[in-house]
């Protein structure tokens, strides 16, 4: 994990919450193991769902420190939610985190859900967390697919080319733009443009119209700044 994230979030986090909720923020980073299921799942009660709308400074410096797209697609309780997690995780050993994680995304609504897979890719050791990501990615709830699939550095850096090509088309029936995929044209292979015309053969044929993103992702304009996967 980069070292100056976690001072980054907190940063974020104080131009947006008063002084009470600052301070059960840090009582809840304080929490022992038992309680910080707890304390995660009760995120949203102190610090509220509202939007981020991150200043250009906010955005250049989250950046560097691997956060994609300035939080665009986060709400002030994922920010809180990501800054308690990677606070837990700086203290704990790296089985307990894993257990951790799989714990809060197995006992939390979608929102919870979707909370932990947007900061996976900012965990230390995030090829740990891949079954959840999969997870995500199969997701029924469209708020936790667009988690993992958007804004989020994950999937082009750990998924292999069969499960990033199903999460492909998985956006493109589910009219998710795929401009909000990032490093997808760094992932674009022969195979995926196959599976895509299929995609869109088949559409047709069943008389249903084809998204406009099956041809963009032809024409491979999209965001290139992710790496290829490790």
């Amino acid at each position: 994990m980069n070292t100056s994230l976690l001072p980054q979030l907190w940063l974020c986090l104080d131009r947006r919450v008063d002084a009470s909720v600052r301070s059960w923020l840090e009582g809840a980073e304080d929490k022992p193991f038992a309680a910080m299921g707890a304390a995660y799942a009760s995120v949203p009660r102190h610090v509220g769902r509202g939007p981020i709308v991150a200043t250009p400074g906010e955005r250049l410096a989250l950046g560097a420190c691997g956060v994609p797209a300035g939080l665009a697609e986060w709400r002030v309780d994922d920010l809180a939610r990501a800054a308690l997690l990677l606070g837990w995780g700086s203290r704990l050993t790296a089985a307990d985190l894993e257990s951790l994680v799989h714990s809060l995304y197995k006992a939390g609504d979608p929102a919870a859900r979707a909370a932990v897979l947007r900061c996976l890719a900012l965990t230390p050791e995030p090829w740990r967390f891949l079954s959840i990501a999969f997870c995500g990615a199969d997701a029924r709830e469209r708020q936790c697919f667009e988690a993992v699939a958007c804004a989020n550095t994950y999937p082009a850096a750990h998924f292999g080319d069969e499960r990033f090509s199903d999460m492909i088309l998985r956006a493109l029936a589910m009219e998710t733009r795929l401009e909000r995929v990032v490093g997808l044209a760094s992932r674009v292979t022969p195979s995926l443009r196959r599976a895509v015309a299929e995609f869109a053969r088949e559409r047709r044929e069943a008389g249903l119209g084809v998204p406009e993103d099956a041809a963009l992702l032809e024409a491979a304009v999209c965001d290139t700044s992710t790496p290829s996967p490790t």
